[in-house]
């Protein structure tokens, strides 16, 4: 066992008081015994509390005819043994001369101890006593220890009383340490020297991590590994730390602990590799006496680098079909020092739609590429920026026709350090283009009037002095329009712009747009009508006719030159205006391609009258009729309304011949049995003679010869349609 410093005293061993009976016990409290409590570690030769004990003359013990001596029994519980134990020298009152008492100490078993103190004179005071003991790895919670006090005979043959009570002398809680992250800032990868967040161990409990500094180094070393990628570049010594082996370009860093129950490691310069993904980077804590943690001291990323925000917003949005329009200017704004990278390629990207005008100004060297598409920009920073902001300002933009309604929202990347999108104004389209009517033209016709379109400002003064075009998209060799067009504005203001002209030339009709100089208050909307196409030779049943808008009413005005120049670096072609600016404002139907039969018959229940293709015809000779939920009428004008001639209705005592394209119907009067092509149908209701004219189903006559018809509940129309 090891000897201890002997720091604690006998003040004053016994208090006895010769009985005048000797073999009588007294009262059972003759002595008070308290502790204190240590808290530890497992571990060898851990230091417990004291166990005192205080005598009192006033309830001593009377003296018998020979001296007395005072045990003490000290019982340690399981997994706690005794290492050293000791009592200091004591100081007796009254004074004693040498000889006059003396204490011994015997070790019953690894958990028991005993005291013994005798004396030839009265003594009184306190004893204390110290204990050191070995303690299991295993054990936690309390150490209690069993404290039994007696006087006896110098000799042990007599026992005048006895005191036993339980003390507390120590408690063991977890070892090991808790490891947490003070800071974690947001760095770059790729750039070496970063300084990161500082790394805090708390000892779980006092010792934890060493009792003393004379501990063997490996005992009291804690390691810090980084993760693949990332290097310590350096360390600095803080108050409670001393940085060993902590050399260059190594992922392995060693800190010799010299006592202490929070260790706060300050100063960590990481170098960040290349390939390290975006997100935390976790240093590994860990140690002979430290508990393994992971702990995060940056985060890698651009995510909170660097934030981008407009400035300088335009009050008003920029209009589709424009050229050189100024947009928001953007702002870098640095949350972290040299997030912001030099010798690097910073990005700009603009939707489709839209492309680069000019050139932006930057507060930094740079050197500008117009990308062949023209919607990108890179630029290339020559140095890291000095200070937190830097701005990209007057930035203009081309917004062709064809650009999306809404936000124009610039896309930034690159390798610089940025990431992320930014607003930087909106658009709006100048006008509303839509077709009033779609009428059908037939293959191989002349002189065929396709719909009335209507062009609506979508904001006063979208429609600019200048032309405005309606033009057949992809026409056919040979193909023109003809006549002379109508136009009209409306006029709710009074200050609408005048439109005139409609000179045709070839497949184009062109206007001539004049706003007056007063300003309107209302959007305006003109209507052209009484467009004719000459030519459908070659035109394919079923495609319809489109028309586009364009001219320089919508679109912006000047001739076809680039945008940009050729970059000198890489010969990259600039983009001209016509590229950026689209060749029309908007497309719509204004006719569909039918057939040279096609034609639409409406036929009203009640009404001799009806119409082919919107034009009245000859009155019936009988009025179409309902007859059990099936209109009835003549069946020559039913027949006819399926496209067949006359000359292919035959009549033969009852039985009606219907001889279509590719399908021949027969109808009986009076009978509900209709062939088609041999093929018998039964109908709901029999054909029948009114005012000696036949008169037919005529949803059967255009079901057999395969003629689609339409029924309006409303109107009590029918229509039947000949593609």
């Amino acid at each position: 066992m090891r000897k201890t410093k002997k720091t604690l005293s006998l003040l004053l061993a016994l208090a006895m008081v010769l009985t005048l009976f000797a073999g009588v016990a007294q009262a059972s409290a003759n002595v008070r015994i308290t502790s204190t409590t240590a808290v530890l570690t497992p571990g060898s030769n851990k230091a417990l509390g004291t166990v005192n004990i205080a005598f009192d003359p006033v309830i001593g013990i009377a003296p018998v005819a020979t001296s007395t001596a005072t045990v003490v029994m000290v019982t340690l519980p399981s997994g706690v043994t005794w290492d050293d134990y000791d009592i200091a020298a004591a100081t007796t009152t009254p004074a004693s001369t040498p000889g006059s008492f003396e204490w011994t100490r015997t070790l019953v078993d690894a958990q028991t101890a005993i005291f013994r103190v005798s004396s030839t004179v009265p003594l009184y005071g306190s004893l204390s006593i110290e204990t050191r003991a070995d303690i299991a790895s295993d054990f936690r919670g309390d150490i209690l220890a069993t404290v039994a006090v007696r006087s006896e005979h110098l000799d042990a043959t007599q026992i005048f009383w006895e005191q036993s009570e339980t003390e507390r002398l120590g408690r063991v809680a977890a070892t090991g340490t808790i490891s947490t992250a003070i800071t974690t800032p947001v760095v770059p990868r790729g750039v070496a020297n970063q300084l990161v967040g500082n790394i805090r161990i708390v000892e779980a409990i006092a010792g934890s991590l060493t009792d003393v500094p004379t501990e063997p180094v490996a005992d009291r070393t804690i390691t810090l590994t980084a993760p693949s990628g990332v290097t310590f570049q350096s360390i600095a010594a803080g108050a409670t730390i001393t940085a060993v082996g902590s050399s260059t370009a190594t992922r392995i860093l060693t800190v010799d602990v010299v006592g202490a129950q929070t260790l706060n490691i300050t100063g960590i310069h990481l170098n960040i590799g290349t390939g390290v993904p975006d997100g935390p980077i976790f240093i590994q804590v860990s140690g002979a006496n430290a508990t393994v943690a992971f702990v995060p001291v940056a985060t890698v990323g651009a995510v909170g680098v660097v934030s981008i925000n407009p400035i300088n917003v335009p009050a008003d949005p920029i209009t589709a079909g424009r050229l050189d329009r100024r947009v928001a200017g953007i702002r870098f704004s640095e949350t972290m020092a040299d997030a912001f990278l030099g010798n690097r390629a910073l990005v700009l990207t603009l939707p489709e739609g839209f492309s680069w005008h000019g050139t932006a100004t930057v507060g930094w060297e740079l050197s500008r590429v117009v990308s062949s598409s023209g919607r990108v920009l890179t630029i290339w920073t020559i140095a890291t920026p000095a200070g937190p902001n830097f701005d990209i300002n007057e930035i203009d933009i081309n917004a062709s026709a064809a650009a999306p309604e809404g936000d124009i929202v610039v896309t930034v990347g690159g390798t610089a350090g940025p990431s992320g999108t930014v607003t930087v104004g909106r658009l709006r389209r100048p006008v509303t283009v839509t077709a009033v009517t779609v009428p059908n033209v037939r293959v191989d016709s002349l002189d065929q009037t396709i719909g009335s379109i209507t062009i609506t400002e979508n904001f006063v003064g979208a429609l600019r002095n200048g032309s405005l075009t309606v033009s057949i998209v992809d026409p056919l060799p040979g193909m023109a329009l003809v006549g002379t067009p109508t136009v009209t504005v409306s006029d709710v203001t009074g200050t609408e712009p005048a439109v005139f002209g409609g000179t045709v030339s070839g497949t184009t009709v062109t206007f001539t747009v004049a706003r007056p100089f007063l300003a309107a208050t209302t959007p305006a909307t003109i209507t052209i009508s009484g467009i004719r196409l000459n030519r459908t030779v070659g035109l394919l049943r079923g495609v319809p006719v489109t028309v586009e808008v364009a001219g320089t009413s919508v679109l912006e005005t000047g001739p076809a030159t680039e945008v940009g120049g050729v970059d000198a670096d890489t010969g990259i072609a600039a983009i001209t205006e016509n590229a950026a600016r689209g060749a029309n404002i908007a497309r719509v139907t204004a006719a569909n391609v039918v057939s040279a039969t096609a034609r639409t018959t409406v036929f009203t229940v009640g009404q001799t009258v009806f119409t082919v293709d919107g034009v009245a015809q000859p009155p019936l000779d009988v009025a179409p009729f309902i007859q059990d939920g099936r209109t009835m009428m003549p069946i020559r004008a039913a027949a006819n309304a399926a496209g067949v001639t006359n000359d292919r209705i035959l009549f033969n005592a009852g039985v009606i011949t219907i001889m279509g394209d590719n399908r021949i119907a027969q109808f009986t009067l009076g009978s509900r049995v209709m062939l088609v092509n041999n093929t018998v149908i039964t109908m709901a209701v029999a054909p029948a003679q009114v005012a000696n004219r036949a008169l037919i189903p005529v949803r059967y006559v255009a079901a057999a010869l395969g003629v689609p018809v339409a029924w309006d509940v409303t109107a009590r129309t029918v229509t039947v349609s000949v593609q």
